[in-house]
């Protein structure tokens, strides 16, 4: 993969990144937060109860049927 691209990856924070693009961040533990999913197709009734958990390199919704993962990409 390009140096750039690593760099810029190793470089971000998805948690800045999803806040700037307005996904509400709640609770922390250690450097993972919790917020509700952004991806609201894949909740039939909304996500309740917040699902996504975003760290420095990535997000994972741990709803069962959505399971979303990435980085800041």
């Amino acid at each position: 993969m390009d140096d750039h691209v690593e760099y810029i990856r190793h470089q971000s924070d998805c948690r800045a990144l999803a806040e700037k693009y307005g996904v509400r961040i709640r609770q922390r533990s250690g450097e993972w937060w919790t917020a509700h999913c952004f991806n609201l197709e894949a909740h039939s009734r909304g996500d309740r109860n917040p699902s996504l958990s975003i760290g420095p390199t990535g997000y994972k919704c741990f709803s069962v049927n959505c399971g979303i993962s990435g980085d800041v990409f």
